[in-house]
């Protein structure tokens, strides 16, 4: 889809799945949820990770390709940087299923409006 130029749609709805299935997956109560959860995630993740991104970025921005990928690669590596301690702290504060919460909002308020 990427290919064909829909990479805002394919972007969008890999954050739209990924926020519905992070509420999901902080809602399960079975092993099979848990699997669905993640299949999901897995989903949303191959739409919106850095394969499918650096994809989007070469075709989009043209000879400029490099500097884009180097600073999507460094503002990625950043966010692990910040949102691992994050989600340590929320889940003293608000438990597992709180924290995840939160990261499906976030995802629902800051990425989606980014596309």
């Amino acid at each position: 889809m990427v290919d064909r130029g829909h990479s805002r749609l394919v972007f969008a709805g890999s954050a739209a799945l990924g926020a519905v299935m992070l509420k999901a997956l902080s809602q399960i109560n079975e092993l099979w949820q848990f699997y669905m959860a993640w299949a999901g995630i897995g989903i949303a993740m191959a739409g919106a990770l850095y394969e499918a991104c650096f994809a989007i970025v070469t075709k989009s921005v043209g000879t400029r390709n490099k500097q884009a990928v180097t600073l999507i690669t460094l503002v990625g590596g950043f966010s692990g940087t910040v949102f691992f301690p994050t989600a340590h702290h929320l889940i003293s504060l608000i438990d597992w299923r709180g924290t995840i919460l939160v990261f499906a909002i976030a995802v629902l308020c800051i990425s989606l409006p980014l596309i």
